[in-house]
């Protein structure tokens, strides 16, 4: 892997524990944000050939998918909760309703 790959690359995985540091804090649309800018540098990466240190780029690519499930279930997660607080929200709603018309 020539040394602006290598650099690329650093990068791409600098940017995956980012995007994880973010979930983590529940910060979303950073996470989005970066994931923008990651998604645009791996697929300038694999654009391109790479040559040597096949293994260690295999790890580091299972590193970024491990920090990518953890994100997709902290984000999960979230989505759940937010579900949850507007099924709530509604159904006040629907009682406010009822009482007004009952008034």
């Amino acid at each position: 892997m020539k040394q602006d790959q290598f650099n690329d690359f650093k990068k791409i995985m600098s940017l995956s524990e980012k995007m994880l540091e973010n979930a983590r804090q529940q910060r979303w649309d950073d996470v989005s944000a970066i994931e923008d800018e990651r998604r645009q540098l791996l697929t300038d990466f694999f654009s391109k050939p790479v040559n040597g240190q096949k293994g260690m780029l295999a790890n580091s690519i299972r590193a970024i998918l491990e920090k990518d499930r953890e994100i997709v279930k902290l984000g999960s997660e979230k989505r759940d909760e937010l579900r949850g607080a507007l099924q709530k929200f509604s159904r006040g709603k629907d009682v406010v309703q009822a009482y007004s018309a009952a008034v």
